[in-house]
């Protein structure tokens, strides 16, 4: 993990099916102070690659099936698009239940 002057720490975690198609429990990025959940997405592409993609569409709208979380409080997706991420925030990525 490089210095980043100015910059935050935010802890991505994955869970059930999704950490089980990336194959790995969490990632720590550094990002810019007030980062938006798009900058998040952008990189996660950079730090995991293509598998990015069981999270987001071709555009990278979050998929219908993932449900997210910071710091324990679920956020809808509409309120993504206002998200700003601060030092220390954890994000949960984790797949919608389903069953019947």
């Amino acid at each position: 993990m490089t210095h980043n002057p100015g910059g935050v720490s935010v802890k991505v975690r994955f869970y059930a099916s999704l950490r089980d198609r990336l194959g790995i429990d969490e990632k720590t990025l550094l990002l810019d102070k007030n980062s938006s959940f798009a900058f998040l997405i952008d990189e996660l592409r950079e730090a995991i690659g293509e598998g990015v993609n069981v999270l987001v569409d071709k555009e990278g709208s979050l998929r219908g099936n993932v449900a997210v979380s910071v710091n324990n409080k679920i956020v809808g997706a509409s309120e993504l698009t206002k998200l700003k991420l601060g030092d220390g925030d954890t994000v949960a990525l984790m797949p919608l239940p389903s069953g019947g």
